[in-house]
C-alpha cells in the first residue's frame, strides 16, 4: 500500500479539525455546561469539520462537553465519507484540551481518544486512494491573526480496538487488521511552515494489533513498543506471531539524514516453511520447521 502522498496536507487537516473542536471549547469556557446544549450545535460541528478535512463529517450520536478537570469534547457514532463511500467511523471521539492556553488562542491538548475506529482504504482501478480529496485553493490568512504555534503537544493518545481494511481494486488484493490498540504519550507534532512530519513528531507508545490477514498470510499477536524522536523510529522489541512461529526483535527507521537508513534484527522461530512457501507459490517444496534470523542494515539511494 503507498504512503499517503504528502507531508503536509494530512497534517494542516488535523490541525484544522483541532482547530474547529478547540473553538467549541472557547464557547464552552464562556458557558455554564449545565444550560448549554451542544447537540443543538451539531450541524455546525459538522460543517466546520467537514470543510476542514474535505470529506463529508457526521455525527449520528450525541455530543457532550465538560470543563473540568480539563475542558473536553466528546462525539459518538461519527462518520467520515469522501466521494460518496463511507471511509471511516468511530463509536467516540474524545478530545481534552487545557482551557487556559486556549485564552490565549494556545491549544493544548491533553488527550485524544478514538473508540472502536474503522477505516476502509480503497485504490480504484484509476490508482487513485479513497481518502484523496481535490486539491483546494489556499485561503489567504487573516489580517491581525496570530501565527500558528511551532508544534502541537498532545499529553496522552489512545486508539481501542480499532480495524483497518486496505482493498486494491485492480488486483483484487485485501488486507484487514484487527484488535489494534495504541497507546501514545508526549506526541509531538511540528507545525512551522515547510516543517517535515517525518522528521519533527516525536511521542512514546506501545502498539498491539490482533491480527493482520492478507489472501495468503496471517500475522497474529503483535506487539510493539515505539519510540520516535528527531527524524528516527525505534520499533523495539517487536513480537508476533507468523506461520506457526514465534517472532522477535527490532527495526529503527532514520530519516534524520539526506538518506534514510534502515536497520533490521529480527528472529522468526520454528515457523512452517510450507505455510511460509504458500504465500508466494501453491508449489509444496519445503516441509518441517525453520528459523529464520535477519540481521540487515542499509541506506537509500543516492
Amino acid at each position: 500500500m503507498s504512503p499517503v502522498p504528502g507531508d503536509v496536507a494530512p497534517v494542516k487537516k488535523i490541525f484544522l479539525v483541532l482547530g474547529v473542536l478547540a473553538g467549541l471549547l472557547v464557547l464552552a469556557g464562556v458557558a455554564v455546561v449545565a444550560l448549554v446544549d451542544v447537540n443543538a450545535h451539531k450541524p455546525r460541528i459538522e460543517a466546520a469539520v467537514s470543510d476542514a478535512l474535505g470529506m463529508e463529517f457526521r455525527i449520528q450520536g450525541k455530543a457532550g462537553l465538560r470543563l473540568f478537570p480539563s475542558a473536553g469534547i466528546a462525539l459518538s457514532e461519527i462518520r467520515v465519507r469522501n466521494r460518496g463511500a463511507e471511509l471511516a467511523s468511530a463509536e467516540t471521539l474524545r478530545v481534552g484540551v487545557k482551557l487556559l492556553p486556549l485564552l490565549r488562542r494556545e491549544v493544548e491538548v491533553t488527550e485524544i481518544l478514538l473508540e472502536k475506529p474503522a477505516i476502509r482504504i480503497e485504490k480504484g482501478a484509476d490508482g487513485r486512494f479513497s481518502y484523496e480529496t481535490a486539491p483546494r485553493a489556499a485561503k489567504p490568512p487573516s489580517k491581525g491573526v496570530e501565527a500558528p504555534s511551532t508544534s502541537l503537544s498532545v499529553g496522552r493518545g489512545a486508539v481501542r480496538n480499532g480495524s483497518v481494511v486496505y482493498v486494491d481494486r485492480k488486483t483484487g488484493a485485501k488486507t484487514a487488521i484487527s484488535g489494534i490498540d495504541l497507546a501514545v504519550e508526549d506526541l509531538v507534532i511540528p507545525a512551522a511552515p515547510g516543517a517535515q512530519l517525518s522528521k519533527g513528531i516525536s511521542f512514546a507508545g506501545r502498539l498491539r494489533v490482533k491480527e493482520v490477514k492478507g489472501a495468503d498470510y496471517s500475522v497474529s499477536d503483535a506487539d510493539a513498543k515505539v519510540t520516535a524522536s528527531a527524524g528516527a523510529c525505534d520499533i523495539r522489541p517487536f513480537t508476533m506471531k507468523l506461520f506457526g512461529g514465534k517472532g522477535e526483535g527490532g527495526i529503527r527507521v532514520d530519516l534524520s539524514k539526506e538518506k534514510a537508513g534502515y536497520q533490521l534484527k529480527y528472529t522468526l522461530s520454528n515457523f512452517r516453511a510450507e505455510e511460509s512457501l504458500a504465500a508466494v507459490t501453491r508449489k509444496k517444496q519445503l516441509t518441517g520447521t525453520m528459523t529464520l534470523s535477519p540481521d540487515l542494515a542499509f541506506r537509500g539511494k543516492d
